[in-house]
């Protein structure tokens, strides 16, 4: 009985991301889910816990809390790595060897996406002490890629 559940579950889940993939793009935020029509009856709670069984599930990643983007086959494009910068942290601009390589002033490929921000980004690797850094700053991983965010005043 309970593996019945989880599958209705799981479906509900999974229609609510189809909808956010079909409006949104494939990468999207709780807030924006939560403004879809056919899901105001559903509590942000309720949302909430249909976004955790998709990550478990592997339909979704979490980029960090509240945005999240498509491991799904509803989404059969590649999400661009800028884009998923953007994701991260707002606002922020591709930079540095990424921005070069971007406009062919470079002929290597770049390890990591880098981006410049305003903001001092605190990865979640550096909440627990155990930041990543492979060229002295730290870095986010996400999508098996690095994102290094160069903090400029």
């Amino acid at each position: 009985m309970p593996e019945a559940k989880t599958s209705y579950s799981n479906s509900q889940g999974i229609q609510l991301l189809e909808r956010a993939v079909a409006v949104f793009g494939p990468i999207f935020t709780l807030e924006q889910i939560s403004t879809l029509p056919e899901h105001q009856p559903l509590t942000s709670q309720q949302i909430r816990k249909r976004i955790s069984k998709l990550a478990r599930s592997g339909w979704i990643e979490i980029l960090k809390r509240g945005t999240y983007a498509v491991k799904s086959p509803l989404y059969s494009g590649d999400i661009p790595p800028f884009a998923i910068a953007q994701a991260l942290v707002n606002p922020a601009a591709i930079s540095h060897w990424s921005a070069l390589a971007y406009h062919g002033f470079s002929t290597q490929n770049p390890t990591m996406v880098q981006a410049s921000t305003p903001i001092k980004v605190v990865t979640p690797e550096m909440r627990q002490g155990q930041a990543y850094r492979p060229r002295g700053r730290a870095t986010w991983r996400a999508f098996d890629l690095e994102f290094e965010f160069i903090y400029l005043t």
